[in-house]
């Protein structure tokens, strides 16, 4: 009788030894499962405290920043920092990815100038000049309750994002302004440019001077687009980048004839010092 108790014993405590066991490895298992996801899937299921970057599969990663009150957006398509409406083929100026930053706070990084949102002596500006620890490129994000829209905050300034004056800046605000709330919007996807139709030179200046266009059809209303990836030689004194000028790409509308001007203005000074103007080629495409 002894034995049998003895044996009875023994073999419940295998049994809950192999339980154990078993118990074990599926924990262990399902560890090296969770430590083995993709960091996406893990930050999704710990859940964040930053902004998701939610987009189009074609522009992964990218948003249109939109602010609540005015329903503007924030772009650098003519080199300083706005929040207005965008253009119609989705604009890569208009378009944001959020980093992270020194000690858990955001960075803004812009896809067309690879520069980031910070505060330069208290106004904002967007900058290449800014690193992982630059505190003046560090954002707080605090969620706007039961929305959503949440506030941008500097580290640095501890100032806020905010269009209350029309335009955007970095400024103390009051509690409850829909200025200073904003909320990610999917971009577009990239639309292809058709360039075709008749082509001319034309030539610019300043910020406002144009000529030429001799074989199209120009008048009022009529659109050009300044096709890409031209570049501009032998100038002296220039004040923007040969390689890469920012009119390279752009369409504008004619809203005068005598003097030729646009109804778009150019999104850079173009001088040098021999006053030239610069000749690119454009297409008619309206």
């Amino acid at each position: 009788m002894k034995n049998l108790i003895y044996l009875t014993l023994l073999f419940c405590l295998f049994s809950t030894t192999v339980e154990a066991q078993g118990i074990f490895k599926e924990l262990l298992e399902e560890r090296m499962e969770e430590k083995n996801k993709p960091a996406a899937t893990q930050s999704a299921q710990m859940g964040t405290t930053g902004v998701s970057a939610s987009a189009s599969s074609s522009n992964q990663n990218f948003v249109n920043i939109r602010n609540r009150w005015k329903g503007s957006f924030i772009h650098v398509e003519y080199g300083d920092v706005e929040a207005s409406s965008l253009g119609k083929n989705g604009w890569h100026s208009g378009q944001w990815t959020f980093e992270l930053g020194k000690d858990g706070y955001k960075m803004i990084k812009n896809r067309w100038k690879n520069s980031y949102l910070r505060s330069n002596n208290g106004k904002l500006e967007a900058s290449s000049s800014v690193g992982p620890g630059s505190q003046s490129a560090h954002w707080s994000i605090i969620r706007v309750s039961g929305t959503n829209f949440y506030k941008l905050q500097n580290r640095l300034t501890k100032t806020f994002l905010h269009t209350e004056n029309g335009k955007i800046a970095l400024g103390a605000i009051e509690e409850g302004w829909h200025s200073a709330q904003w909320e990610n919007a999917t971009v577009k996807a990239d639309v292809p440019v058709n360039y075709d139709g008749p082509r001319a030179m034309m030539y610019f200046r300043y910020t406002d001077q144009v000529q030429g266009g001799g074989g199209l059809n120009l008048k009022v209303g009529s659109q050009i687009i300044v096709l890409p990836n031209q570049t501009v030689k032998n100038a002296h004194g220039i004040s923007f980048d040969p390689n890469k000028p920012r009119i390279c790409g752009m369409k504008f509308t004619i809203a005068s004839m005598s003097p030729m001007r646009f109804t778009e203005p150019f999104p850079e000074n173009m001088r040098d010092t021999n006053n030239n103007s610069f000749a690119f080629e454009v297409v008619q495409v309206k």
